[in-house]
């Protein structure tokens, strides 16, 4: 036990580094440090703080295991990193340059099969699950005195639709054209929601799109941005409803009243994220991580650090999984009955 933990400590400065200290997956061995990098997305989403409390809830019960010989368990040293989103994860996990992350279902399903928006591309095969998240909302936030109340009134306004390789811009681009608004319909900019924030408040960004578990912790935490500031603004209609029928990925979901301080609920579309990595890792390390993501210490840790944690339960945890699960995750599953 001692020794695993004196690694634990000797590895936290690695958190804020690349992992140049911890063994590759690649190179491990069973009882070795190994790095798992999860890639998340921006700081002010959602994906970052559920990565962070899943990772700290993976190191700490891998590290202080008391297990200490050749049979035992590879320590996992878990990082959750930010990123542009679901498509910057899955290229790097393609290039190894991640072990695990985040990503929406319908973007991993396109990415695995080389169809929707990878349609011509060579499909990322080796793409493999561990686990379904929970359900991610489409926001539309835009400032009050813009006077946005659907989709269609942002045209001739200024709208940030996320930065390329989230998939933030990929569920607004298909969003847009299912409203059939182009873009030369409105001013459109591309950044992440805690600058979009920033830029609402110094009046000069009218809105932005946001996908993630409400609430989009930027705007909760906004201290530039009062509740009377900005709206949450509807998505459905006929055109909301021709999207869902279009793209099956895509549901309908309500943000329910008071997720943001003194806003009504909203009707929006929803999509899966998913916990995702790649046929290469080892089965041991994916069956470690998987048992560990379950583990009551990082359920606790999930339901404290943000409201979607709460929603990481095992009971859903093979609901709408659009790829194949990693070996080392469908033994994990298995033993517990949930497969065959």
């Amino acid at each position: 036990m001692a020794g695993r933990f004196g690694r634990f400590v000797a590895a936290i400065a690695v958190i804020c580094a690349p992992l140049a200290g911890a063994l590759t997956v690649a190179d491990s061995a069973a009882n070795d440090l190994v790095s798992f990098r999860i890639g998340t997305g921006g700081s002010g989403g959602t994906y970052f703080p559920i990565g962070r409390s899943m990772a700290e809830g993976i190191s700490s019960l891998s590290m202080s295991s008391a297990c200490d010989g050749r049979d035992c368990p590879p320590s996992i040293l878990a990082v959750a990193q930010t990123s542009n989103g679901s498509v910057a994860n899955i290229e790097s996990l393609a290039e190894g340059g991640l072990e695990g992350g985040f990503a929406q279902a319908n973007i991993v399903h396109w990415a695995h099969t080389g169809t929707g928006m990878f349609d011509g591309e060579q499909p990322h095969g080796d793409l493999r699950a561990i686990a379904n998240l929970y359900p991610e909302a489409m926001h539309l936030v835009t400032a009050a005195e813009a006077g946005i109340t659907g989709l269609a009134g942002i045209e001739d306004h200024r709208i940030s639709l996320d930065e390329p390789g989230s998939g933030t811009l990929v569920d607004a681009q298909y969003l847009l054209a299912a409203f059939e608004i182009t873009d030369d319909m409105f001013n459109a900019e591309y950044m992440k929601a805690d600058l979009a924030l920033e830029r609402m408040a110094a009046d000069l960004l009218d809105g932005f799109f946001a996908v993630a578990g409400p609430p989009l912790r930027s705007l909760i935490a906004s201290d530039t941005l009062r509740p009377g500031d900005y709206r949450i603004v509807p998505i459905d209609g006929a055109p909301a409803r021709r999207l869902l029928a279009d793209h099956p990925f895509y549901t309908a979901l309500t943000i329910p009243g008071g997720t943001y301080p003194d806003h009504p609920s909203v009707e929006t579309v929803g999509i899966g994220a998913q916990f995702i990595t790649h046929a290469r890792l080892p089965d041991d390390i994916v069956y470690e991580v998987t048992r560990l993501l379950w583990a009551e210490e990082t359920q606790r840790r999930l339901s404290a650090g943000h409201r979607m944690g709460g929603n990481i339960n095992l009971s859903s945890a093979l609901e709408g999984l659009s790829i194949p699960l990693h070996p080392g995750a469908a033994r994990f599953y298995r033993e517990h009955g949930l497969i065959d």
